[in-house]
């Protein structure tokens, strides 16, 4: 080859050398954008990231872009499409096995024979069974509406054996303040947090005083005077007295025929328990209009928490914590004289107050809670009836207390009436 030719090639060889390093520098960039763009992100903004990194670049022709992202798309279709025959094939596999499987409906009420019943069945067959059988409730919650029936059943045996050491506002106090102890204690044990809108507790001050101070005073003063299987007897017809009211008081409380009816059959039985032919003989009349005063106080308090504190969706426990921490503080400043004076209680009259707080105001009300959340309002209400025949049974066999036939039979209509005013 002449000088000439080789000069002319090597010339054009050293002419091109800069592009062909230009372009293996775009090459380069390239490559590296759709490295980083696949390693950054797996989602569906990678390549168009990576499709504006190359036409920054500006050696990549737009047809190339156009072709990565119809690439991109049909690489997308073929995810999507995948994933659609995926769960499709899952579907069609719960399919077949809802139809060779037997039905929990038919293995409940007995239509399969015992051959064509499976072995282990299914756990949604199990928890089906489950919730379709009433007889499977936590023993937890039917303990725990045992022990509130106790609880506030012998709460008037408490106070009967209480007032041998101590004054009627002497057993109050002891009451709510040992009851808002152990109140105080279930919210710190389980971080709950009181109320602290004022109003909130202007509300349950007023409920402190209707529902605890004068109520629970009431009671303490007439079994001086009465039995406390009788006052137990007249603490059941705190239901009639709530439904009454909430027929006064709240507009969407509309009286029935049935609930009429009850609450005459109710206060019918209250007139047996009273028996006027016993109050010529010195049957404790006042002392037992005492406690029909008490229970409409109750009935007060219920209607008023409904009306103006349940809506708040506060939670139970720290509004009892408040409420009897209030009715504590209230005895305390309003009566300290009668609270303070002289008393030599026995260590049976203390352990008597203590249990009646802790247990009675206290714990009673977890229960409560509890068996509502647990049974339902309906079910839970069921323990006033079981209530006064725990405590007309205690005063009979712990306290010797006489019990008249008017008593049981009042009862039992003054039950009946709750029962009916409910419907």
């Amino acid at each position: 080859m002449s000088e000439r030719r080789r000069a002319l090639i090597g010339g054009q060889v050293i002419r091109d050398v800069p592009d062909v390093a230009h372009a293996v520098a775009a090459g380069g960039l390239f490559g590296l954008a759709v490295g980083l763009s696949v390693c950054l992100s797996r989602a569906w903004g990678a390549f168009g990231c990576t499709r504006l990194w190359l036409a920054a670049c500006g050696h990549i022709p737009v047809r190339f872009m156009t072709f990565l992202d119809d690439a991109h798309r049909r690489g997308v279709l073929r995810q999507v499409g995948a994933v659609y025959q995926f769960r499709h094939a899952r579907l069609q596999e719960r399919l077949a096995d809802q139809r060779t499987s037997p039905r929990p409906s038919d293995e409940l009420h007995g239509r399969l024979p015992p051959a064509h019943r499976p072995a282990h069945p299914h756990p949604d067959h199990v928890l089906h069974r489950q919730q379709a059988s009433p007889a499977h409730v936590p023993d937890r919650v039917a303990s725990q509406f045992a022990l509130l029936a106790i609880a506030w059943g012998s709460s008037f045996l408490l106070i009967k054996l209480a007032l041998v050491g101590l004054t009627p506002l002497q057993v109050v106090a002891g009451r709510l303040i040992t009851g808002a102890l152990a109140l105080g204690a279930v919210c710190a044990l389980g971080r709950r947090r009181l109320p602290r809108e004022p109003v909130v507790w202007l509300h349950l001050g007023v409920v402190a005083v209707v529902l605890c101070v004068l109520p629970f005073t009431l009671f303490a003063w007439a079994e001086q005077h009465i039995d406390s299987g009788l006052a137990s007897i007249y603490n059941a017809t705190t239901p009639l007295m709530t439904t009454l009211v909430a027929l006064a008081a709240l507009p969407a409380e509309r009286p029935t025929r049935a609930k009429l009816a009850g609450l005459a059959l109710g206060f019918f039985g209250v007139l047996v328990v009273l028996a006027p032919w016993r109050i010529l003989l010195g049957g404790g009349a006042v002392a037992q209009l005492a406690c029909v005063l008490a229970t409409f106080s109750y009935g007060l308090a219920f209607v008023y928490l409904r009306r103006f504190v349940s809506p708040r969706g506060l939670g139970a426990e720290p509004l009892a914590t408040v409420q009897v921490g209030l009715a504590a503080a209230i005895v305390l400043v309003l009566a300290p004289a009668w609270i303070t004076s002289a008393a030599v209680p026995s260590w049976g009259v203390l352990a008597a107050v203590c249990a009646l707080g802790v247990v009675g105001t206290g714990l009673a009300y977890v229960w409560n809670t509890n068996v509502v959340a647990g049974w339902g309002a309906t079910s839970a209400s069921t323990v006033t009836y079981l209530a006064p025949v725990v405590g007309v049974v205690l005063g009979v066999v712990v306290l010797g207390e006489t019990l008249h036939w008017n008593e049981p039979l009042g009862g039992a209509i003054i039950i009946a009436g709750v029962v009916l005013a409910r419907r």
